[in-house]
């Protein structure tokens, strides 16, 4: 079988990758896994000039890239613009839609949207993963999507939302579904070494874009009151972003600079060994859909404290492995911190609650849970991982 993928996704031509391609994020692993499910799969993604940094590869062999130039990135003009670049490409995306047996449409994104509405038209079966944060729409954009998906979810139309909850996304249509996300193998899992060294925990990280309501502020406001009472945490900041060189100039106003660390943008194994250095993995987010890091520091044996935003709150409450902040402010970080430090023996088992929770939650048992979705309401038989 074979699928077309449209994504907004920027990828990069990189001679150190098997397929010659590369992208930076989850992006080239979710394409991995999910077209281990298929025959061969096609990739429409915008191309741009090579990044430096945080490079991870396609490595599937049956992936093909079709690479598109976008004229103009963001803001007002990418919208004006948008319809003459739709019928520059029009052409080539139907010449591939006629080629293709399903149609995967990856949102947020203008090339995603459309990649669902030509679907849509063609009346291709179609996947749509909607990545962001189901229950929030700030933008008619955002309306639509959810509108779409609550309109039309049914039939061959298989329409996932990232998160998790007892109860379904919709109370409109109940064919939405959840879907959780992830960027671990089960052998990357495994292969941890679970040892940690708790009798000096003082050591605290994020991950993430870099950008006002993840939180990075807070813990580092946390930081500076700690200090105040004689107690020096590290702070490893991972990821780039419009708000990093603001949280540098906080860092010295708080006159912790020397306790704070910033990585810029890394890939994802040089992520795991700046969490594999820590203890804490500390997220005051205020806004998710389903956050692929937490996954990450757990499997690395880190206790995470964070906002009981979406899945969150039941990721920590089911694997007893951290804390849930009951306000997104430094006084609550640092309560959680000392509730966390208060039984230093339940500290290792805590850890291995993290680790073992995380394994539910690996990029095979991701790409089978998709396969069992399409497989149902498309009625075929798909390759299993």
């Amino acid at each position: 079988m074979r699928l077309l993928v449209f994504s907004h996704k920027e990828c990069w031509e990189s001679d150190a990758s098997p397929t010659k391609w590369a992208t930076d994020g989850g992006f080239a692993m979710h394409m991995d896994y999910l077209s281990k499910l298929f025959d061969e799969t096609r990739i429409i993604v915008p191309q741009i000039d090579r990044m430096p940094k945080g490079e991870v590869f396609f490595t599937n062999n049956t992936i093909t890239i079709l690479p598109v130039n976008v004229w103009i990135k963001r803001g007002m003009f990418n919208k004006l613009f948008m319809p003459f670049w739709l019928l520059f490409y029009l052409p080539k995306f139907i010449y591939e839609i006629m080629k293709c047996d399903a149609i995967h449409a990856p949102i947020p994104s203008n090339i995603g949207t459309i990649g669902f509405m030509l679907a849509h038209l063609f009346q291709k079966p179609l996947y749509i993963r909607h990545c962001g944060n189901w229950f929030v729409q700030r933008t008619k954009a955002e309306q639509f999507w959810h509108w779409y998906m609550e309109k039309f979810a049914g039939g061959k139309k298989v329409f996932l939302t990232t998160g998790g909850s007892k109860e379904s996304p919709s109370l409109k249509n109940k064919h939405i579904q959840w879907i959780f996300s992830s960027s671990l193998t089960l052998q990357e899992i495994e292969s941890f070494d679970t040892k940690r060294n708790w009798d000096n925990p003082f050591r605290c990280c994020i991950v993430c874009r870099q950008e006002k309501g993840k939180g990075t502020e807070i813990v580092i406001e946390a930081l500076y009151k700690m200090k105040e009472k004689g107690i020096n945490f590290t702070f490893d900041v991972v990821g780039d972003g419009s708000y990093l060189e603001e949280l540098k100039r906080y860092a010295i106003e708080m006159q912790v600079e020397e306790q704070v660390r910033f990585y810029g943008k890394l890939n994802h194994e040089e992520v795991l060994k700046v969490l594999q250095k820590n203890n804490f993995f500390i997220y005051p987010t205020a806004s998710e859909g389903f956050p692929k890091v937490v996954l990450e520091a757990m499997s690395q044996g880190l206790l995470v404290i964070t906002t009981p935003v979406s899945v969150l709150g039941q990721m920590i409450i089911d694997s007893k492995s951290g804390a849930l902040l009951e306000e997104r402010n430094a006084e609550n970080v640092i309560k959680s911190i000392n509730l966390l430090l208060s039984d230093t023996n339940k500290l290792s088992e805590m850890s291995k609650n993290a680790i073992g929770y995380s394994k539910q939650f690996t990029l095979e048992a991701w790409a089978n849970e998709i396969g069992s979705h399409l497989e149902k309401a498309w009625n075929v038989k798909l390759n299993r991982i």
